[in-house]
């Protein structure tokens, strides 16, 4: 048994791709804005930022992940605020079924540990700066 990838597109997908594409830079750039403005406003002592973007490499903040030892607290918080918040991948890859007989008794501990600890935080191209700043603020309340 091996693991396998289906990365074929039916037509309604490669119809709303071919009107999203023209606008993928900008959308890329109010991304790097909005994550800008989180790095730079964010201060709960609690929560651990993604690091600086390291040349020459260019992140389009497909997702503003952040860690803390709390995080179901502060999911929790911000969902009695309105606020949504995700989590992306809540199990590690040597967790998957797909990999269970090729990782079977492998612990990582560190990877566990990311797991436990990674909340995605609300970052789309819609996303308003007033938005934002209540997300931040809220954050910073916590």
């Amino acid at each position: 048994a091996y693991t396998g990838f289906n990365f074929r597109m039916d037509e309604i997908q490669a119809a709303a791709l071919r009107v999203k594409l023209p606008h993928l830079d900008r959308d890329n750039q109010n991304r790097a804005v909005l994550a800008a403005r989180y790095l730079e406003q964010i201060r709960h002592p609690d929560l651990l930022l993604p690091g600086p973007e390291y040349r020459p490499f260019h992140h389009t903040w497909h997702l503003f992940t952040v860690l803390t030892k709390k995080r179901d607290s502060l999911r929790a918080f911000l969902a009695e605020q309105g606020i949504e918040t995700a989590l992306h991948y809540p199990r590690p890859p040597h967790r998957q079924p797909a990999f269970a007989s090729l990782l079977q008794g492998y612990r990582l501990p560190v990877t566990e540990k990311i797991h436990q600890q990674t909340l995605s935080l609300p970052l789309h191209p819609a996303l308003s700066a007033e938005q934002q700043e209540y997300i931040i603020d809220r954050i910073n309340r916590w």
